[in-house]
């Protein structure tokens, strides 16, 4: 009987975006208006926008709530402000962020990478910039390691420096076609998998983006190399590092994207009842479909719209 109390329902599809279109939001932030706030605004002002809310956004409860191996509210949004604020707390002119900020906004970021939530297809998916915001951070110590950019590599198994330059062109699908298929690296690509760790997964990401448009069912085997990434390793070492990998996925996730997380079919709707309709679905003489025909006919008209 829960207690005497009824049951705090709520809704099983994942409300990735934070549009809130069923329950009232629990967290102070309003992640919906911020979201579409920046969705409108260009990078540069993304943190005026976060520092406003800075005293509405608990980066120490989100922490707390993720050492706990739970996510907050919105986690998206929080990785969102994080990445925002900890690129401009890294910046020496940065004045108004304390050591101690910054280090909770690395705790928060890297706990949010090692949640299993958090994949490759989500973030390629979410209307949440984040990887723009990722991708902006700036920190030389990883951005000019040779290790990282293998740029001080014997007889590669790659021309890694080539593929780089290749992947940052605009047209990154033919630039790089020759170097990810050469015979001589699809023989040896173990080889280059060990060298050149964050080099392979910019080839991976080039195999996805090809299946994602083509035969979409290998898109998972690329992905999940990705996806291990997150877990095992230092975020800023995977944002900041020269292959800029966020950036990459930033500049091809338009067409790449299926869909939006959002499933917000009004009780009016699955009646038959439309607000941009003049009528109903049925027409006035005709009868009622019950409440099973009410639901597919809805069901079908937002959705032959939606897809």
């Amino acid at each position: 009987d829960f207690d005497g109390r009824l049951p705090q329902w709520k809704s099983t599809f994942p409300d990735y975006d934070c549009w809130n279109d069923f329950l009232e939001p629990e967290d102070p932030v309003n992640w919906k208006d911020l979201r579409l706030q920046v969705e409108q605004d260009e990078l540069p002002s993304w943190r005026k926008v976060v520092a406003e809310r800075l005293q509405e956004v608990h980066f120490v409860q989100a922490y707390e709530t993720l050492a706990d191996q739970r996510l907050p509210p919105c986690f998206l949004g929080i990785l969102f402000a994080a990445a925002v604020r900890f690129g401009h707390c890294s910046e020496e002119e940065a004045e108004s962020c304390t050591a101690s900020e910054t280090e909770l906004l690395s705790q928060v970021i890297q706990e949010i990478f090692r949640s299993t939530r958090l994949t490759l297809e989500l973030l390629l998916g979410t209307r949440w910039p984040v990887l723009a915001a990722l991708d902006s951070i700036r920190l030389p110590a990883y951005y000019d390691d040779p290790e990282l950019s293998c740029t001080e590599i014997q007889e590669p198994a790659l021309d890694w420096l080539q593929l780089r330059q290749a992947l940052q062109a605009p047209d990154w699908f033919h630039e790089a076609k020759h170097l990810v298929y050469r015979r001589s690296f699809q023989a040896n690509w173990l080889a280059g998998m060990e060298e050149c760790t964050y080099g392979f997964a910019l080839v991976s990401l080039w195999k996805l983006a090809v299946c994602a448009e083509t035969q979409a069912e290998c898109v998972n085997q690329y992905a999940v190399i990705i996806d291990n990434m997150f877990r095992e390793r230092d975020w800023q070492e995977i944002a900041c590092n020269s292959w800029g990998m966020f950036g990459f996925l930033d500049r091809i996730r338009a067409p790449l994207k299926r869909h939006e997380f959002r499933l917000d079919f009004l009780p009016s709707e699955l009646q038959g009842a439309f607000p941009l309709l003049e009528r109903p679905l049925w027409g006035a003489s005709e009868p009622s479909p019950g409440c099973l025909g009410t639901f597919r006919g809805a069901f079908l008209r937002r959705f032959d719209t939606f897809l």
